[in-house]
């Protein structure tokens, strides 16, 4: 099965890459007190808080059953970040069909 940061590989290089420079900091305030916190902030900011969205290069199979429930999670942050969630929401029309949503 092909993993989501598979599906972009220079965004799962930069991940890769800030994990490799993330390991020799043992809590967030030495990270922070380290002098490349001012160049791997930027770069963590732009991966952690990026809505990212897969779009198959095909169609899902219609469903064989009339039972079948359509679930959307989503990890929203606790509310950060809010007002993109909303947007998606609203606007995609997958998302507006969704017969459960789960934040």
């Amino acid at each position: 099965m092909l993993r989501a940061v598979d599906r972009d590989p220079r965004f799962r290089a930069e991940c890769q890459a800030l994990c490799r420079a993330l390991r020799g900091h043992r809590t967030l305030a030495a990270l922070r007190a380290a002098p490349e916190w001012p160049e791997l902030r930027p770069r963590l900011d732009q991966v952690l808080r990026a809505v990212r969205r897969y779009q198959p290069a095909t169609a899902p199979p219609p469903a064989t059953s009339s039972e079948r429930v359509l679930a959307v999670h989503w990890n929203i942050e606790h509310g950060n970040w809010y007002e993109q969630v909303e947007r998606a929401l609203v606007g995609h029309p997958l998302l507006q069909a969704a017969d459960l949503m789960l934040f």
